[in-house]
């Protein structure tokens, strides 16, 4: 909106005295494209990535696998930072206080969280061909979502509320200890519902002897392995 103050006749300048407030034009259609780009992006990339993987899985299923479900996991963990960038610089929970002339905490969350949050869950749910055909476990929709969604709640949600809350410690201590209490919260509580629920999700080996074994091999075969990972060989 725009409001003119016109000057007097009597006084030094005739010149107009433009007010202007709000959001413009450019603003919001940028703010829309980088949105649509943020959240579209990533699950284009997966489906290209998937069908790649599918038609390697004949060949060498292994690799197919785990090349698929790397590039997953950056864009499914990805997704939540570039989603808060594109939140701090496009200031949106000022922007949504403006539209609704009134600051809303729940509703604010719910726009920190869901858009990832979906983009994540659809990333877990197109992976399911894969785990049929190349790791021949038969999840169903529910399943899938299911065990995606405790696994964001176990790791990548507590890390994007600590974030959230270093960043309004300065401003509202009060809103900062509620992120750092809901970070601690979706860690115990998703963590303990990811164990029970999952049972087919790569564990990292740290030690032992199956994994001094596999770096000898690997010494000897002259392959550098950075981890070893330990995974289930059918769907328990």
């Amino acid at each position: 909106k725009t409001y003119s103050l016109m000057i007097g006749p009597d006084e030094k300048t005739t010149r107009d005295i433009v007010l202007t407030f709000g959001y413009s034009e450019s603003y919001v259609l940028a703010l829309i494209a980088a949105t649509l780009m943020v959240l579209i992006v990533p699950i284009a990339f997966i489906l290209v990535v998937r069908r790649r993987s599918l038609r390697l899985a004949g060949k060498d299923a292994t690799a197919a696998w785990f090349g698929y479900w790397r590039v997953h996991r950056w864009i499914a963990e990805g997704i939540w930072l570039v989603w808060l960038i594109l939140y701090w610089t496009f200031h949106i929970e000022t922007f949504v206080t403006y539209l609704l002339q009134s600051h809303q905490t729940i509703l604010n969350a719910l726009i920190l969280i869901l858009p990832p949050g979906i983009v994540s869950l659809t990333c877990q749910y197109l992976a399911r061909p894969l785990w049929w055909q190349v790791r021949g476990i038969a999840w169903n929709r529910s399943e899938m979502l299911l065990r995606g969604f405790w696994e964001h709640a176990a790791s990548i949600l507590p890390v994007f509320f600590i974030i959230i809350g270093i960043g309004s410690v300065f401003q509202n201590t009060g809103q900062a200890m509620l992120w750092f209490a809901a970070a601690f919260i979706s860690w115990l509580f998703g963590a303990w519902m990811h164990r029970k629920t999952s049972k087919t999700m790569p564990c990292a080996l740290h030690g032992g002897e199956l994994h001094d074994n596999i770096l000898k091999m690997a010494e000897r075969a002259g392959v550098k392995i950075q981890q070893v990972f330990v995974m289930p060989s059918q769907h328990l």
